[in-house]
């Protein structure tokens, strides 16, 4: 049996679980993905809201040897209206064992928040991470962001409009680089009823990355997949040619045959290879590395 094939039985069989046993697949992947190799701290609040907490993950043998590393702060995704920071463990597993701190926050969604609540919650829990690192014996200063969908989304606004960093006390020019995949980054005009109320019409123009782009000294690696409907590839292709047409930094990779979930399949435990996300977002790293 060929590796892809069985890659495929067992992503019907994960997909199944629900049917069978009213199971959330994320939960089934979270339970699946080792834990052993990592310590975790949770719920640590960044602001005064329920949802502005973070949880952190940190590789054991840093732990031991009080090294320094790279930091990934997910976001995750949602559609600006779901999603849980514990739903993304496997996220920080896979993450882990490439020997990355991982944080992942949360962020207010809708209809509790709209635009641009959170981006500025995002922008709150970065800052709270740079002036605590010291404080879990974590000292870095490649300290990259990272997101996928909405969550991709928010961290581009994060190191394009610079206001959010300013508002927040952080000196955006510090961020080692930006990872997005599948993110919308140039998605007007809104279509989507309940779209239109997470981003009022006045500020409609500001919640477009791509509308920030202005020589963007941050390097920037966009992943999308060919066959995402969910969010169209074009926003990472124009978001792409708008940062090199202003002299920024920034690397496109498409995947054939790949949609809107596949692409984060690699995190999944036996599907490191099913595209090269994780295998790009690796080399990445270890070439912008300070």
């Amino acid at each position: 049996m060929t590796m892809r094939l069985t890659q495929i039985l067992f992503l019907i069989f994960v997909i199944s679980i629900p049917f069978l046993f009213s199971f959330d697949p994320i939960s089934f992947i979270n339970i699946i993905s080792p834990s052993n190799h990592y310590g975790k701290k949770t719920d640590i609040a960044y602001g005064e809201f329920e949802r502005q907490k973070l949880d952190i993950y940190i590789p054991n043998y840093l732990e031991e040897v009080n090294k320094n590393s790279t930091v990934v702060v997910y976001f995750h995704g949602g559609g600006w209206e779901f999603g849980d920071k514990k739903k993304y463990k496997f996220i920080a597993s896979r993450l882990t064992k490439e020997g990355y701190i991982v944080i992942i926050p949360n962020y207010r969604v809708y209809p509790n928040a709209v635009f641009p609540a959170f981006v500025e919650d995002a922008a709150l829990a970065v800052a709270w991470i740079k002036k605590n690192l010291n404080n879990y014996a974590i000292h870095t200063k490649n300290i990259y962001l990272m997101g996928h969908s909405a969550g991709a989304h928010i961290a581009s606004l994060l190191t394009s409009d610079k206001r959010y960093f300013d508002r927040a006390g952080v000196n955006g020019e510090d961020i080692a680089g930006f990872i997005g995949m599948a993110g919308p980054y140039n998605f007007l005009p809104l279509t989507n009823n309940k779209r239109k109320k997470i981003f009022p019409k006045k500020l409609r123009f500001n919640s477009q990355p791509i509308n920030f782009v202005d020589g963007i000294k941050i390097p920037y690696l966009l992943l999308h997949g060919v066959d995402d409907m969910t969010v169209l590839p074009r926003n990472s292709k124009t978001l792409a040619e708008k940062i090199l047409s202003t002299n920024g930094n920034v690397t496109l990779k498409l995947y054939e045959d790949t949609n809107h979930r596949e692409i984060i399949m690699p995190f999944v435990p036996g599907f490191r290879n099913y595209t090269p996300t994780l295998h790009d977002i690796v080399n990445f790293i270890n070439y912008n590395n300070k």
